[in-house]
């Protein structure tokens, strides 16, 4: 079968629901090993990655996904076959995933960044999964196109299995492993495992939502024990007039959510740390602000201040840290420094060896030209600079990470509506700053900050 042949999405018909629906020419069963018995090949984190700052988006702006494609040589010898080359097999797996993507209503937009063949043959899927997440070539490959996924196909003859690929993964397991001949549908549903997607019910399947419906003899693209259609599960799937999917059905739920942090998993893979921001200039009172952390090594967390401390003193791989500043009595401004460090504060207190000072030492030099150290600046106003405005119209208003700070005169009415004047909050303000928590609100917001029987509006946008 050639290369014409696998353009099976490109005819899109309309269906007496008045839906736009995909007709392949065949149906699949799709042999994956990712939720039989819980296997991953990772492990992952199990924070949500809405905890993330997630790119904005729109309809207009679809998010980008972007996959290095790897062959082994039985997989290049499949691509050979029915395509010429690897890089029109990965460009035609392309098109299959956004007509995917597109009709089952999520907006997203796949793009290869490469394809590489590699001389390590697969004996099975699982080895598959090993042999990439491992290889060398493939590492430095993914990091210099900053690709967010890696397909790996083979053809191995040692097991049946269609695919591999770990449930929610993280960025560094952002990895998967397919039977090269079954690529059509497994690819989306090895996929859709990495953003969070399980099985259908009774197949591995436990998600309150993110899982596979099977209606009848067909299923949507995460189901195995059916014939797999090109679609995602969601209750607005259509597939010949049957509704293929619930509101306990939905994977396209699923992908929506995690999609977003997705596509930044390329751009966090050197070694290096990666925090959410570097300066911070809080008030003079004694708050918090939470600093994600991207790495994907160890870490240890040191403060120069006894009034600056961070939540975790060492750590690995990407995490949420939460920093805290005592309240500022003085009359100066004071400035304190977090470091983020691979070398641990404690081996600087043991006294060692000469020949081990040389070991360590080399080993030192060699963490520091790829792990440099990161350092979060803190600079604290003090009581005097911080005094309150004395009237609504000096209020200041600023949007950081989802909550909103108000800086009004004591004892303000502060309100915030939106456009159509639905009231979110409105509270009297008893502190010189009030924050208000706005991560499940998006758009333009009005602010009204009344003080002493004067008013003024502010628009914020979110």
């Amino acid at each position: 079968m050639k290369y014409g042949q696998y353009l099976l999405l490109s005819l899109l018909l309309l269906c007496g629901c008045g839906n736009s629906c995909i007709y392949a020419q065949s149906l699949d069963r799709i042999c994956c090993i990712t939720c039989r018995d819980g296997v991953t090949t990772r492990g992952v984190k199990t924070f949500s990655k809405k905890d993330f700052p997630l790119p904005q988006n729109n309809i207009d702006n679809a998010y980008e996904i972007d996959l290095l494609f790897v062959f082994d040589p039985t997989g290049q010898a499949y691509a050979q076959e029915h395509f010429e080359t690897i890089e029109t097999m990965s460009n035609n797996v392309i098109q299959n995933l956004n007509q995917i993507y597109h009709n089952s209503g999520i907006n997203a937009r796949f793009r290869c960044v490469g394809s590489l063949s590699i001389q390590s043959t697969a004996q099975s899927i699982t080895d598959g999964m090993n042999i990439v997440s491992n290889h060398q070539d493939v590492k430095a490959r993914r990091k210099e196109t900053k690709a967010d996924i890696v397909i790996f196909y083979t053809n191995p003859f040692n097991d049946g299995h269609h695919g591999l690929a770990p449930l929610n993964s993280d960025r560094m397991a952002a990895f998967c492993s397919i039977r090269a001949a079954k690529h059509f549908l497994t690819t989306a549903h090895e996929i859709g495992h990495i953003l969070g997607c399980e099985h259908e019910r009774g197949n591995g399947g436990i998600h309150p939502y993110a899982v596979g419906a099977v209606r009848g003899d067909i299923g949507t693209i995460m189901c195995t024990t059916v014939d797999a259609i090109p679609l995602y599960s969601s209750p607005k799937t259509i597939w010949k007039g049957v509704t293929m999917g619930s509101e306990t059905e939905n994977s396209v739920r699923r992908i929506r959510e995690t999609i977003p942090a997705t596509s930044l998993f390329g751009d966090f893979l050197e070694d290096r740390y990666y925090p959410e921001f570097t300066e911070w200039a809080p008030d003079n009172e004694a708050q918090t602000r939470q600093l994600l952390l991207r790495t994907n090594g160890v870490f240890f967390a040191t403060s120069d201040a006894d009034w600056l401390t961070i939540s975790h003193p060492n750590g690995y791989d990407d995490m949420i840290l939460t920093i805290k500043v005592k309240a500022n009595p003085t009359e100066n401004t004071r400035i304190g420094k977090i470091t983020i460090s691979r070398n641990n504060p404690q081996d600087a207190k043991q006294p060692s060896e000469e020949k081990d000072d040389d070991k360590n030492g080399s080993l030192q030099s060699s963490d520091e030209e790829f792990f440099p150290d990161a350092v979060i600046t803190v600079t604290q106003g003090n009581h005097i600079t911080n005094l309150p405005p004395s009237s609504a119209s000096e209020s200041s208003i600023e949007m950081t990470d989802g909550t909103l700070t108000v800086t009004a005169p004591l004892h303000s009415n502060i309100a915030i509506t939106t456009l159509d004047g639905r009231h979110l909050h409105q509270r009297i303000s008893i502190h010189r700053q009030e924050r208000f928590a706005l991560q499940n609100h998006a758009g333009v917001l009005l602010v009204v900050i009344t003080s002493n029987g004067k008013r003024t509006t502010k628009r914020v946008l979110h």
